[in-house]
C-alpha cells in the first residue's frame, strides 16, 4: 500500500511516498502524479518513506520525468534507500533521473 501526500515547498511541489510503489499503487496514483507535474515548474519525489518500486512505479517516474523536461521544468528524486536506489542503479533509471 502507497500512501502519497503532496505538499508546497516554496515554489515547488512534493511528492511525499510512503509505503511499496507497486502495480496496484502505480495505476491507483498515476494521474496524481501526472497532475502534480502539470501544476508545477519544479518537482520532488521524496522516498524516504518509500520501500519499494516495481516497473510500473517506474514508469510513473519516467511520465513525470519527460513531461517535465517537455515543459522545461525540474524533477528531483530525493531520500532514496539503497534498496531502492539498487532498482533504479539496475533498471539504468540513475542516469536518466536527477537524484539529491
Amino acid at each position: 500500500m502507497m500512501k502519497i501526500n503532496v505538499e508546497d515547498e516554496g515554489d515547488r511541489k512534493v511528492l511525499y511516498l510512503d509505503g511499496r510503489l507497486d502495480v496496484n499503487a502505480a495505476r491507483d496514483n498515476e494521474a496524481l502524479f501526472i497532475e502534480t507535474a502539470a501544476s508545477t515548474m519544479d518537482m520532488v519525489i521524496d522516498c524516504e518513506k518509500m520501500t519499494y518500486i516495481s516497473s510500473a512505479g517506474l514508469r510513473n517516474f519516467i511520465h513525470v520525468q519527460k513531461d517535465m523536461s517537455a515543459k522545461k521544468g525540474r524533477l528531483v528524486i530525493r531520500n532514496v534507500s539503497t534498496d531502492v536506489m539498487d532498482i533504479f542503479t539496475s533498471t539504468g533509471f540513475i542516469s536518466i533521473m536527477n537524484f539529491e
